[in-house]
């Protein structure tokens, strides 16, 4: 179910018309060069803009230990009709601001925010970088009349441009993001349609013989869970690299595109809430736990072929069990697309898939002897996701 999510949603939008040539893209940092010079009693900030690339002046502004500041722009705008704003003043190659009165005493933290856009398409999101600055030493022997300030080397950004790993792996927000997929995966193991995933991993274990050891059903259950986390890692990273080359970051700016998302997050959320499911055909279910025990009828002496048999029953546990999991793994492949980092939504939704597979681990680890029953507390777990995606859809409506 999984797996056919991801074709619907690439195939919708290659029908649609939206896939496009990929591109060779400049990192935000390399395509607005940045630089901020303490001058004569005033602060000067200079981006250097590359070809093809620009700035928006409405979305350029900076602040001196919390106060914002009124810049003056000294360099000349140009009125672009920007197919994501309307009409906007933009600069072009390099921008140069000032500001000058009331500036604050040493140490100065002055935070530059701004966004930029490629001629191609691309809109990178909204930055902000943090720059620590010193005014010059007032004594006599001080000749410096001008100092060069980089960035600091964790700069604070809302969200970081695509293709750039370097720059995402510097934010603190990555591990927050891989954390946040990594519970997601934990959580949705226990809701009711993906219970069924435990039984075939345990009869699969079973069926390896009697007195099966911690550590062999710990490694059995391992390569059952690698193989399932193969095919979300899969589906992230194809959904973020088209979510790159189709510049889906640009088109969900638009009232409409955010408005048709947040009524898919919003049917999403009553599927969790149980008002209809999304279920498979019976005779793939079927065929599903057939295969659960394939692996043990088939199994040879050599040890690797147990192995690999329970890799390739977990790679296809992924495509087609547990209708229940598409609905938040839907939400996880749109906001992946929007982020447009391949690397990223392969790690996301390995995270993810490590998540599910604690549980996983654990029934492995005692050797098929260890599952936990359904209840009324699973219900709960759907229906709390359910919650979150309908806060998610309602978020996107805040911003039309």
């Amino acid at each position: 179910m999984k797996h056919s999510t991801l074709l619907l949603l690439l195939t919708s939008l290659l029908s649609s018309g939206f896939l496009q040539a990929a591109v060779d893209f400049l990192p935000a940092n390399q395509a607005f060069k940045t630089s901020v010079v303490l001058e004569n009693q005033q602060l000067l900030a200079h981006w250097e803009i590359a070809e093809g690339y620009y700035l928006y002046q409405s979305r350029t502004s900076l602040q001196a230990n919390g106060q914002a500041l009124q810049p003056n722009f000294l360099s000349q705008a140009t009125t672009k009709n920007d197919p994501n704003f309307g009409l906007v003043n933009v600069f072009y190659k390099s921008l140069e601001l000032t500001v000058s009165p009331k500036l604050p005493a040493s140490p100065i933290q002055v935070e530059l925010s701004w966004q930029g856009c490629a001629e191609a398409g691309l809109c990178y999101p909204p930055r902000t970088e943090t720059f620590q600055l010193q005014w010059p030493g007032n004594t006599a022997t001080t000749l410096v009349t001008e100092q060069i300030i980089k960035p600091s080397s964790s700069p604070k950004g809302t969200n970081e441009d695509a293709g750039a790993l370097a720059t995402l792996l510097e934010s603190s927000g990555l591990m927050w993001i891989i954390g946040t997929f990594f519970v997601l995966g934990l959580g949705l193991t226990f809701t009711p349609c993906v219970l069924p995933m435990l039984p075939i991993l345990a009869g699969a274990i079973a069926g390896q013989g009697q007195n099966i050891s911690t550590s062999k059903g710990l490694g059995l259950s391992l390569a059952y869970v690698l193989g399932m986390a193969t095919t979300y890692t899969a589906a992230g990273v194809l959904v973020g690299y088209f979510g790159a080359s189709m510049n889906l970051q640009t088109a969900m700016q638009n009232p409409i595109a955010l408005s048709v998302f947040a009524l898919i997050f919003a049917l999403l959320s009553l599927a969790m809430f149980g008002f209809y499911e999304l279920q498979l055909p019976a005779f793939l279910r079927d065929k599903l736990n057939n295969l659960g025990n394939k692996p043990n009828q088939q199994a040879s002496t050599s040890g690797l072929s147990r192995y690999a048999g329970l890799a390739l029953l977990g790679f296809i546990s992924a495509l087609v069990v547990s209708p229940c999991v598409s609905a938040p793994l839907a939400g996880a492949l749109i906001y992946i697309s929007g982020t447009g980092d391949a690397l990223l939504g392969g790690a996301a939704l390995f995270a993810l898939s490590l998540g599910m597979g604690v549980p996983l681990l654990l029934v492995g680890a005692g050797g098929g002897r260890l599952l936990p029953r359904a209840g009324v507390w699973m219900l709960a777990v759907k229906n709390f996701f359910g919650v979150l995606l309908l806060a998610l859809a309602i978020s996107l409506l805040a911003l039309v």
